[in-house]
């Protein structure tokens, strides 16, 4: 499922306003990033490909946009995704 674009569709929903929205979408990616991060290293692989695929949709640029939102929720849950999946501090 997610290799036929459902990760875009998750980069494309970072765009929406509606906070609901956004934290599911968030919950969804970290869930997509965290499970293809455990195959990988189960399978030995040297990267997690949903995380280069989701650097090459721009979905980090997103994810930047997002640490700052008013919604505590929001920004601390991108914050970590930045953290775990991306080794970005800040």
């Amino acid at each position: 499922m997610v290799q036929n674009s459902l990760l875009k569709c998750f980069v494309h929903l970072l765009d929406n306003d509606d906070c609901q929205i956004l934290n599911s979408t968030i919950d969804g990616i970290n869930n997509i990033l965290n499970n293809s991060a455990n195959f990988s290293k189960r399978s030995n692989l040297s990267e997690n490909l949903f995380t280069k695929e989701f650097i090459e949709l721009n979905g980090i640029d997103k994810l930047r946009n997002l640490k700052d939102n008013p919604d505590n929720e929001i920004a601390s849950k991108t914050k970590k995704i930045l953290k775990t999946h991306f080794k970005f501090s800040k």
